[in-house]
């Protein structure tokens, strides 16, 4: 859980609560045996597809916050048998404002890329937003148009502070190899031009 999170992966021995806070829908299986608690909607000679019914939403907001100031206590709650995935969100560092949960908010997806992110979110109490795709430093996030900080929750996930109120939550992936390589670019169109100015 705290190596990432992938699209797609291979499951032998499993924790389902993990499975249904990663946004994990479906499970093909080329066990025969029925998965319980999984319901079949395909089946062929080889392999059976299973949905999951618990399954979370891909952005929703934290039943439970949890805030570290350090970071080896977060990991020991991450793997202890009190942390539940689906319930706790686990931050470090975060806002001096008490994040709560809301029962009537709500979580709208607009548009979703592996780039851009749009989403409206509608809460009476500020929250903390998590978000089931892999936190990394290149991502931004603007909240009603001011730039909020983008937290690495449950050590893997994306975590976004918001307000009470209704919010426009845009969020937009420039990782740091990008901007890198648009640097080296421009520095060597720059001296090409200069080059051949003196040939």
């Amino acid at each position: 859980y705290q190596n990432g999170v992938s699209r797609y992966a291979i499951l032998g021995t499993y924790d389902r609560r993990f499975l249904d806070s990663l946004n994990v829908k479906y499970y093909l299986s080329i066990n025969p045996k029925e998965k319980v608690g999984w319901k079949k909607v395909f089946t062929d000679k080889t392999v059976s597809v299973y949905q999951n019914p618990g399954v979370l939403p891909r952005a929703y907001l934290a039943k439970k916050i949890t805030v570290f100031s350090d970071k080896k206590d977060l990991e020991l709650f991450l793997g202890s048998k009190d942390f539940d995935p689906r319930l706790d969100a686990l931050i470090l560092g975060g806002p001096s404002t008490e994040l709560r949960y809301d029962p009537s908010s709500k979580v709208d997806i607009s548009k979703y890329s592996s780039q851009e992110m749009v989403l409206n979110v509608s809460t009476t109490k500020p929250s903390l937003l998590v978000i089931s795709n892999s936190y990394d430093p290149g991502w931004r996030a603007l909240v009603n148009g001011v730039e909020s900080k983008v937290y690495k929750t449950n050590s893997s996930l994306i975590g976004i502070e918001i307000k009470s109120g209704e919010s426009l939550v845009k969020l937009t992936y420039l990782p740091a190899t990008f901007i890198v390589g648009a640097i080296i670019s421009v520095v060597s169109v720059v001296l090409i031009l200069i080059s051949l100015k003196f040939v």
